[in-house]
């Protein structure tokens, strides 16, 4: 199998997958799986045809090869696995007990540890693709910790940074789904917008893990940031950034979803 034969049954899968169409190599021919009915206008851009005697969508090997489709589809820059790797990894960079605990409530013990890295940035603006949610997730983490080199002399929290940037969009976990039909906004959208829901997620799971008052402040903190990360309210936020952690976390927010979710996978 060529190398651009390989990548492009690789990425006609991990593109389709979320409509629940599946792709297989099968002797000189790739055919098309799943609900290929309810696709088959897509399947016809790619260059398919409806086989009639084997009753199947298929193009032939030598027609799939002729463009590299890794570089048509928009998706994670790099594996999952390798994202969700880092992210735990800054988590374990969190010494403060609340606010680790509540991070690995939240990506390593809880009801959102797989959802969180399967889900959408978006339906369609941005990283509007399996994973993007994770992958706009560790662009501001990561983008964030580089900001604060810029301002040393600045008491900026480098812990906060880490645990505001994975919560920022936390309530986007139950606010996109993938259906036959693509990625669908929910009732949580529709109702509360990720930002309101976020809040109620890191309130509820807060409740219990706060000892403090020195906790009860962090937590105070963490909430502005999530309410003020879009800025404006056109934007969503019914609060502006106060401190350098929140005006950071929205920076970075604007940059990631302007132009980190948008670009062709290189994979």
């Amino acid at each position: 199998m060529s190398k651009i034969l390989e990548n492009n049954v690789k990425h006609l899968n991990a593109t389709y997958s979320n409509i629940n169409v599946y792709f297989e190599l099968k002797q000189f021919t790739v055919i098309a799986k799943g609900k290929t009915y309810d696709h088959k206008e897509k399947l016809k851009d790619l260059g398919f045809f409806w086989n009639a005697k084997n009753k199947v969508w298929e193009i032939s090997v030598d027609k799939l090869v002729e463009r590299d489709l890794s570089k048509t589809f928009v998706g994670p820059y790099q594996p999952m696995e390798d994202t969700k790797k880092k992210i735990l990894e800054y988590i374990e960079q969190v010494s403060n007990k609340y606010l680790h605990d509540l991070l690995e409530i939240v990506f390593i013990k809880g009801e959102y540890r797989v959802s969180f890295f399967n889900s959408p940035g978006a339906k369609r603006y941005h990283h509007a693709y399996t994973g993007g949610l994770a992958e706009h997730t560790l662009q501001i983490l990561e983008g964030a910790l580089e900001l604060i080199k810029i301002y040393p002399y600045l008491d900026i929290s480098r812990e906060m940074i880490i645990t505001s940037a994975l919560l920022h969009d936390i309530g986007k976990v139950k606010c996109y789904v993938n259906t036959s039909d693509g990625i669908q906004i929910t009732k949580y959208l529709e109702d509360f917008d990720h930002i309101i829901f976020g809040i109620t997620i890191v309130s509820r799971l807060s409740e219990e893990l706060i000892q403090s008052d020195e906790d009860k402040k962090k937590f105070e903190h963490l909430i502005q940031i999530i309410t003020s990360h879009h800025n404006i309210k056109d934007w969503g936020s019914p609060k502006e950034p106060k401190s350098p952690e929140a005006w950071i976390i929205h920076t970075m927010d604007q940059l990631s979803s302007k132009i980190g979710g948008t670009v062709k996978n290189k994979n």
